[in-house]
């Protein structure tokens, strides 16, 4: 997967040295975070100064929108999946992480975070 200033995230297939572009999915903004499950799941991070601040499941294959969640003041920086738990977990470049629902996009839990720097999240499974 590629993310770009233009707005896009592009996902590749493929193997060895050989790839070919599967799916462009168009933003309202910049894509600023992605994280990819073994489940051909995408979770995305995007935001600019404008907005929106979003965080979105994506299906990987076909490229529809299976959640998303609404709920930062600031554009998403950092996002992470875990399909054992069924949760995704998000921080904005304004000190706020949330965990919520993989499926539903419903909030499990958000807290502000003073002088966070949430550039990567990680969840162990």
């Amino acid at each position: 997967m590629i993310t770009s200033r233009n707005k896009t995230l592009s996902v590749w297939r493929g193997s060895g040295s050989t790839f070919q572009l599967n799916r462009s999915i168009a933003f309202k903004s910049w894509v600023n975070a992605v994280a990819y499950s073994d489940c051909n799941t995408v979770v995305t991070g995007s935001g600019d100064a404008r907005g929106p601040f979003e965080a979105a499941v994506w299906d990987a294959t076909t490229g529809e929108m299976l959640s998303k969640f609404s709920k930062h003041a600031k554009p998403v920086k950092s996002v992470a999946i875990s399909h054992q738990t069924g949760l995704v977990a998000t921080a904005d470049e304004g000190h706020q992480v949330c965990v919520w629902q993989l499926k539903s996009g419903e909030t499990v839990w958000c807290k502000s975070i003073p002088r966070l720097n949430a550039s990567a999240l990680c969840v162990f499974d």
